[in-house]
């Protein structure tokens, strides 16, 4: 079945020759299709399993030095989040940093945390927009590669009114297991009761998530609502107090086992005050801020951030070590020690370099990088087999327009991939023969002119 499932296969002719193409067999396979463009649920958690969820965590999105996913740092969070108890993940929420990804981006990182750890864990992924129509379509994906859930925010910005509010939320509830979230610190509207009760006809309303206040999860529950608070400082009453089936909490990336605990143990006032603390430097400045900065000092992630975030300045980070000095290093994730960090220690993303790789391979005609559907790679005359490539650069893109790019193919075998990497070198040997640039396809348009390449030895 895995082979039926592929993009393509290969087989070698009878004479051992090339591999020889051979078309996916998924579109004839009895019964098989995914649910795109399609309001039939194709998916193996019903509104129930969503609903009796308690503890909820917003996943972190870690980054690797090139503006990329760090996808072995988000493994590892994600593993201790379900070492830990926690039930669910929201994957690519505002704490996830949703609103800076493509949409390929989103729809990759929701079906690679269902691949990895959809039978462990619930993932519920961020699908929601501003606009109706990209809710629609990135809901159809995300049900499409497993997900079990939906979450679905009000339209920010250009706001609508309570009707349109209930047409965008009958829009995409159909699709399956749905999650509305009411943040108006964020999108500058609140979604009143009248709009839920209305949609709570639906049966694939699976809850809220209510940032308003306790007052307002009340409401709902005492009307049969389920709602998860979306207020860490708020979540141990919200829970024992006023009705929540439990949180989707921030908090939780850091001290899982005692947001478990907080949730499933009974009142405890005394655990709630001890985390308060936390959470109060959490969101001194808005989330993700403090949480990414918090993870980098405990090393589970890169201090790397994407742009517009920026870390917590010195004097807050000295404070953030104090409160793991004082909760006790045993409750929080990861095993380093944690560490204040230097300004310099920090990396910050302004544009994903990815984009300039595929601009560059475009413009690179002499020597063709892989295109997408090919498992070749030829540079410097040779050819070598792929499963997947990569193109890793190591300087900024500034760094680029005025240094020389020595071109090598390194292979880097691991059980899933085979990267081939672009290395920079400045100094140029005799035996190097250096090809102008306007020679191998032009300049790159606002990076400069006459960059120079370097053919390195082909190994």
């Amino acid at each position: 079945m895995a082979s039926a499932l592929g993009c393509c296969s290969l087989k070698a002719t009878h004479r051992g020759g090339a591999p020889k193409w051979r078309s996916p067999r998924a579109a004839v396979i009895p019964n098989f299709h995914l649910p795109m463009r399609s309001y039939e649920v194709k998916n193996r958690t019903n509104v129930d399993g969503i609903k009796s969820l308690r503890l909820i965590t917003a996943i972190k999105t870690p980054y690797l030095p090139d503006g990329r996913f760090d996808l072995e740092a988000y493994d590892a969070l994600v593993n201790m989040q379900i070492e830990d108890g926690v039930e669910g993940v929201i994957v690519g929420g505002t704490t996830g940093e949703g609103q800076l990804m493509s949409w390929d981006e989103h729809i990759m990182l929701i079906g690679h945390t269902v691949n990895c750890f959809g039978g462990s864990i619930k993932v519920i992924g961020n699908t929601g927009s501003n606009s109706t129509r990209e809710a629609i379509h990135a809901t159809e994906q995300g049900f499409a590669v497993g997900m079990h859930a939906a979450l679905h925010i009000n339209p920010y910005y250009g706001k609508t009114s309570k009707d349109g509010l209930i047409s965008h939320f009958d829009s995409v509830l159909p699709m399956g297991p749905t999650i509305i979230y009411n943040v108006p610190s964020r999108t500058g509207q609140d979604i009143p009761p009248g709009v839920i009760q209305n949609i709570a006809k639906s049966p694939n309303l699976a809850g809220v998530k209510e940032c308003v206040g306790n007052d307002r999860v009340e409401e709902y529950t005492r009307n049969g609502l389920v709602v998860w608070s979306g207020n860490d400082d708020e979540c141990h009453d919200s829970r024992w107090f006023h009705g929540a089936t439990g949180v989707i909490s921030v908090a939780s990336n850091l001290v899982p086992g005692l947001m478990r605990e907080l949730m499933f143990g009974g009142t405890n006032s005394s655990l709630n005050s001890k985390l308060l603390p936390l959470i109060d430097w959490l969101f001194q400045e808005p989330n993700p801020i403090g949480l990414n900065t918090a993870l980098a000092q405990l090393g589970v992630v890169r201090p790397i951030f994407r742009l517009p975030y920026v870390p917590l300045p010195l004097a807050k980070r000295v404070e953030f070590a104090n409160i793991v000095q004082e909760l006790g290093r045993e409750n929080f994730v990861g095993e380093k020690d944690v560490q204040v960090l230097d300004d310099d220690d920090f990396i910050l993303i302004e544009r994903d370099k990815a984009k300039y790789q595929n601009k560059f391979c475009n413009r690179f005609s002499a020597y063709s990088c892989v295109r997408p559907s090919s498992s070749v790679l030829s540079v410097s005359g040779s050819r070598v087999q792929m499963a997947e490539t990569e193109f890793k650069f190591k300087k900024s893109l500034e760094y680029l327009s005025t240094t020389q790019l020595r071109c090598t193919p390194v292979v880097s075998e691991t059980p899933t991939t085979q990267a081939v990497e672009l290395r920079h070198n400045t100094i140029r040997k005799p035996a190097e023969r250096v090809l102008p640039w306007s020679s191998i396809g032009g300049a790159l348009e606002g990076y400069g002119t006459d960059l120079p390449f370097v053919e390195g030895n082909s190994r």
